[in-house]
């Protein structure tokens, strides 16, 4: 796992009474291996009924799209006696059963879900996440902790994310309504996108694009952070107000593309539109020179 979020040391480590009594209201855990001379188990939970996650601690989540529920959780015994797995309206909710997360193995917790879908995922701890998700209807990501989308891919109608924390996307996403993105952390995205609808972002923090994000319709960017990416827009709009620093490359084929620039504004422009307007009040260098204007 990336990041290991330890909030603070105890003052001794947990007794292995605490596990069993904790195994004993569970399936009966079986052995995996031993690491760094401490035994490593793996264990199932009779937990159904939930459509979303809900993280608060230091694991990595495994998650297969599946008709059948099921949840486990390999790692060592004094991990495996602190973690709480409850479902309450629909979540399941993974958290600490006492007042601080204590791990000094090497060894990730590690978390295996099997559910017909997930439409939601909220993180407040460090979690590493992998797994295709299949959803046709929405998916929210919200994080205020450190997530990383790791592998796996994602297909879904609207997807938002609102992200306080760090976040890496490093899988690609196909979505064929919108997608709402709110940022006031830092925010990585290193996979391609393909949008076929629209895309609201709001950026309050650190926002990079490595790849591309391909858009069939509009895009609205409000900027006051720092914001770094590629665009392709087959379609509408695409419109930008910039109050902060502002890197981006655009290759366009679209109606219309609109920048105010208030802060530090450099963009790239290319392919065609039907018509550009810029509103300079700032730094602004934009280079259109590849950029065709329809009569």
């Amino acid at each position: 796992m990336k990041t290991k979020m330890i909030i603070t040391a105890l003052f001794a480590t947990l007794s292995f009474t605490s596990c069993v009594n904790f195994m004993s209201k569970q399936n009966v855990p079986q052995q995996v291996k031993h690491l760094d001379n401490e035994k490593v188990i793996k264990q199932s939970f009779a937990l159904k009924d939930f459509h979303a996650i809900s993280n608060a601690i230091g694991i990595d989540v495994y998650y297969t799209q599946s008709a059948a529920y099921s949840v486990s959780v390999e790692g060592t015994e004094q991990c495996i006696a602190q973690a709480k797995l409850e479902v309450t309206d629909g979540v399941l909710n993974i958290m600490n059963r006492y007042a601080h997360f204590y791990n000094t193995s090497s060894y990730s917790l590690k978390v295996y879900i099997s559910a017909p879908s997930i439409d939601q995922i909220s993180n407040n701890g460090a979690l590493d996440f992998y797994g295709d998700i299949n959803q046709s209807k929405s998916l929210a990501i919200s994080n205020q902790g450190s997530f990383d989308y790791d592998k796996g891919t994602v297909k879904a109608g609207h997807v938002s994310i609102d992200n306080n924390g760090s976040l890496d996307i490093d899988n690609p996403m196909q979505i064929t309504d919108s997608l709402r993105i709110n940022n006031y952390g830092s925010m990585d995205i290193n996979n391609d996108m393909n949008i076929a609808g629209s895309v609201h972002i709001n950026n309050n923090g650190s926002f990079d694009i490595d790849k591309m994000m391909h858009i069939t319709g509009s895009a609205f960017i409000n900027n006051y952070g720092s914001f770094d990416g590629s665009f392709g827009l087959k379609g509408r709009d695409f419109e930008v107000s910039n109050y902060g620093s502002f890197d981006s490359y655009l290759k366009a084929d679209c109606d219309h593309i609109k920048v105010n620039s208030f802060g530090s504004t450099d963009m790239d422009i290319t392919g065609t539109t039907k018509q550009i307007s810029i509103n300079d009040k700032g730094s602004t260098d934009i280079d259109t020179t590849q950029l065709k204007v329809l009569k």
